[in-house]
């Protein structure tokens, strides 16, 4: 994925959920920092939290992927699906619950503050 690639995921499908009260948050991959990107979000007063490279304990998308991986695995080989990856992914796509990531996100308080009291480190 490129810069314009990313702007025309943000183009399509921001607009749909974002609210004014909402943050877009984001790391420091290339096509997010872009200056394509940059201008899109300043262009449509989209607000924007920057992560720090490799915080994965503040970053909730990273639990997102490995609940995505571990079900995508289960799925797999319980309950034999497709060999087709694209399908695979969004087969357990689909089976992430809700709540699992409603309370990813209400959790973050907490996380913050456990990475405040670890000075940056890892926490558990």
């Amino acid at each position: 994925m490129n810069a314009d690639i990313y702007v025309n995921i943000l183009r399509e499908n921001l607009p749909k959920i974002y609210k004014d009260d909402n943050y877009l948050i984001y790391d420091n991959d290339p096509k997010h920092t872009s200056t394509k990107a940059k201008k899109y979000l300043k262009d449509n007063n989209i607000k924007c939290l920057d992560f720090p490279p490799y915080s994965p304990d503040i970053n909730p998308i990273e639990n997102v992927w490995a609940e995505l991986k571990r079900l995508m695995v289960y799925e797999k080989y319980v309950n034999s699906i497709s060999d087709d990856f694209e399908e695979t992914i969004i087969f357990a796509w689909d089976k992430i619950d809700q709540k699992f990531i409603k309370k990813i996100i209400d959790d973050m308080k907490k996380r913050l503050t456990l990475v405040i009291e670890m000075k940056g480190g890892y926490i558990n």
